[in-house]
């Protein structure tokens, strides 16, 4: 199957990612900026540079599924965050 998990570079990301592949799954991890690859470094996956998820669907030959886990996990003030 194939799967695009967003959020991939995380800490939680990166180990899904690692669970998937290890199951013979594909992977695509879409970031923003791909040099810097966070919790990814040493994994071997298809790492895209791309502004949205619509970019990946569109770039994309199609997904069987779509994990979600990129988030806002720190902000300069409530408003920003929220």
């Amino acid at each position: 199957m194939r799967f695009l998990v967003t959020g991939a570079s995380g800490f939680i990301g990166s180990h899904v990612v690692e669970l998937l592949l290890a199951s013979g799954h594909e992977v695509v991890c879409p970031v923003r900026n791909p040099s810097a690859r966070g919790h990814l470094e040493g994994i071997r996956v298809e790492v895209l540079s791309l502004e949205s998820i619509e970019d990946a669907v569109e770039r994309g030959p199609g997904f069987d599924y779509v994990i979600h886990l990129a988030g806002a996990t720190r902000a300069p003030d409530y408003e920003a965050y929220r």
